[in-house]
């Protein structure tokens, strides 16, 4: 969805740069194979492991820049506990990041669905109002409608897994409608 939208794409997984040739094969131009650290300093970053690796992951690539935009994809399906400051597993992934502007996203969207948005409105949540502009600017541009939510803390439950806002698919009014009433 990205590399047909223009952007280029740099992609890491745990098992290192080697193994993302027959991925990178297959999606084609504009896709980069990096290790962790590598993608990790780029200016938006999507963060799409499962959640009880991101602690490691984050420990491992080191500091992220302030500047970075990280969106993050994860599902705290397991491996979350509450911090007396943090409502939802997004918090605890900014704390985590060190610094790096944390934009939920994309982590309410079935996988199938990524491939082809076709204008489904997604929201998305942040606390950052320009990282959340940018994130909505590119999600716009690969083919969602995406809905703000205007804090990490306000979507922690309705973007949970099993919160109101996850798995659906509706259009942006009903998504506003949805956000509104969930607040």
């Amino acid at each position: 969805m990205l590399t047909r939208a223009g952007y280029e794409v740099l992609i890491a997984n745990r098992r290192g740069r080697v193994s993302l040739g027959p991925l990178v094969d297959e999606i084609g131009s504009g896709v980069v194979p990096a290790n962790a650290a590598e993608a990790a300093g780029a200016p938006i970053v999507l963060l799409a492991v499962p959640y009880d690796a991101v602690e490691e992951l984050l420990e491992d690539v080191g500091p992220i820049p302030r500047s970075t935009v990280l969106i993050d994809a994860t599902n705290a399906w397991g491996g979350w506990e509450a911090r007396e400051a943090e409502s939802g597993s997004s918090e605890a992934v900014a704390r985590m990041a060190g610094g790096a502007r944390v934009v939920k996203a994309l982590c309410t969207v079935h996988a199938n669905r990524l491939a082809a948005p076709d204008g489904l409105a997604v929201p998305l949540a942040g606390d950052d109002p320009a990282a959340r502009a940018t994130v909505a600017r590119l999600l716009d541009r690969v083919g969602f409608r995406p809905v703000e939510i205007a804090s990490l803390r306000a979507a922690a439950v309705p973007m949970a897994p099993n919160g109101p806002l996850f798995g659906i698919t509706v259009d942006e009014a009903t998504l506003r409608d949805l956000i509104s009433a969930s607040s």
